[in-house]
């Protein structure tokens, strides 16, 4: 009987198995279907999608049209804009960031572990010098004479990459790029010209007088409020000698901030950050739209409602590192126009239906000081 028995329960054995792997193909198919059906359904009914947990927006789908049907790249969009929205992505991520950063890494080339919970962007490091130096200051040196010849005041902000100025949390064996061997020849054109404005010097200053202030975000890539006050204080002392205590600049209030290299990696982390202010001067900020370009809300506008301020109308061409807090530097000016670098690429004529401007602004991170000659760029904003 037992040999009986044996024989039929060897033979269902394997029925049995057949009929669990079959049922579990099925569960995985469901779940299959279901993670992808889910984001691709928000997309068509349009629901807003989850915030970004990189350092970089949800990918959208392109505009549809009929030749779209022929376009690899709209299907590629669409493509990515799903993969964005998986069920559980962010949680994958957030696992894996975890996982890199308990094993010393940080799991992208983008990011680079400092000591202790440091990180850089490995960029500062690696981007290429497109222009040398001689022919990046000769491009300014003829900017700067034709906006004087124009009536008009011409400034340059550099702003040191973090590498500049906390080299001392990079791994040891980081090999610095371009950027640091130009360095010298950069702030020796600087003190031969009094628009051109050497930051490195004073950051670099601050952090030996009081070595426990925060001029620079251990997580993020820029400075933060403080580390750009240090910064722009020769930018206006150029500009107006004496309005920085005028009245005094120091802290004032608080912001939230998501570090940009933490979420790089996959683990966003925000941080209440003390602001600067210049006193009691109230500062009107005013989002300026631009029909058919999604500018954001980086085009804008400043009034400062104060005694001393610089006349007239300014432009500033920004970047992130100037954005940190533009109140910053908007508290000292009677109306700025505050226009990043980026756009003015897709709308060529925005400079000419802003302006005129009686001062021009240009800050660039020292890794974008050597992307291209800057005569092209700004010759729309001289009168």
């Amino acid at each position: 009987m037992s040999t009986i028995e044996d024989a039929h329960q060897d033979a269902a054995t394997p029925l049995a198995l057949a009929r669990w792997s079959a049922r579990l193909d099925r569960i995985v198919a469901g779940l299959f279907v279901l993670v992808l059906c889910v984001p691709g359904a928000a997309i068509a009914a349009g629901f807003k999608p989850p915030p970004p947990i990189e350092n970089r927006p949800v990918a959208e789908v392109q505009r549809w049209s009929l030749g779209s049907i022929f376009d690899t790249d709209w299907y590629a969009s669409v493509d990515a804009a799903i993969t964005d929205r998986l069920v559980l992505r962010s949680q994958a991520i957030a696992a894996r960031g975890r996982i890199e950063l308990a094993t010393g890494g940080t799991g992208t080339v983008r990011v680079l572990r400092g000591t202790g919970n440091w990180m850089f962007f490995s960029v500062d490091m690696t981007t290429p010098c497109a222009l040398d130096v001689g022919t990046v200051v000769s491009s300014l040196d003829k900017l700067h004479d034709r906006f004087a010849a124009a009536g008009q005041r011409f400034f340059v902000l550099v702003g040191p990459d973090k590498s500049a100025i906390y080299g001392d949390k990079l791994p040891a064996d980081v090999a610095l790029g371009c950027t640091a061997d130009n360095r010298p020849a950069i702030e020796s054109a600087a003190a031969a010209r009094p628009w051109l404005i050497d930051a490195w010097h004073p950051l670099l200053a601050a952090r030996t007088a009081t070595p426990a202030a925060g001029l620079y975000f251990p997580q993020d890539t820029h400075w933060t409020p403080l580390g750009e006050s240090v910064a722009v204080q020769p930018l206006i002392d150029a500009i107006d000698p004496g309005a920085w205590a005028d009245p005094a600049v120091g802290p004032s209030g608080h912001f939230t901030k998501t570090m940009d290299l933490a979420r790089e990696v996959g683990l966003p982390v925000r941080r209440e950050v003390p602001n600067i202010r210049r006193g009691a001067v109230a500062v009107t900020r005013t989002i300026v739209p631009v029909p058919g370009i999604s500018h954001g809300p980086f085009l804008f506008t400043m009034h400062t409602d104060a005694p001393h301020v610089v006349p007239g109308r300014t432009l500033v061409i920004s970047d992130s590192f100037l954005r940190i807090d533009p109140y910053v530097v908007g508290a000292f000016f009677a109306d700025s126009v505050w226009v990043p670098r980026e756009w003015l690429d897709s709308d060529p004529g925005l400079l000419a239906r802003l302006g005129p401007f009686d001062t021009v602004i240009l800050s660039r991170v020292e890794r974008h000081l050597y992307d291209e000659s800057f005569g092209p760029l700004l010759a729309r904003a001289i009168r």
